[in-house]
């Protein structure tokens, strides 16, 4: 089993809250109901995560968005 505190040292100080924001971003997504703007949104913030370092899985956020 992995630690809580090893989690954080392997992340690394400033991205302890990535998790949190990337599922909370894909449980607002899931509010969009037309499916190609919400394919449109999802992608967007991915291009975002990737250039603000956020860590993620892009595979995890598109299910997690319902895509």
């Amino acid at each position: 089993m992995i630690k809580l505190s090893s989690l954080i040292n392997e992340v690394g100080p400033g991205h302890e809250n990535d998790r949190d924001m990337v599922v909370g971003v894909a449980e607002i997504l899931r509010m969009v109901d037309d499916m190609n703007n919400r394919k449109e949104i999802a992608e967007a913030m991915l291009r975002k995560f990737k250039s603000e370092d956020v860590i993620h899985n892009a595979a995890e956020f598109l299910t997690l968005c319902g895509i």
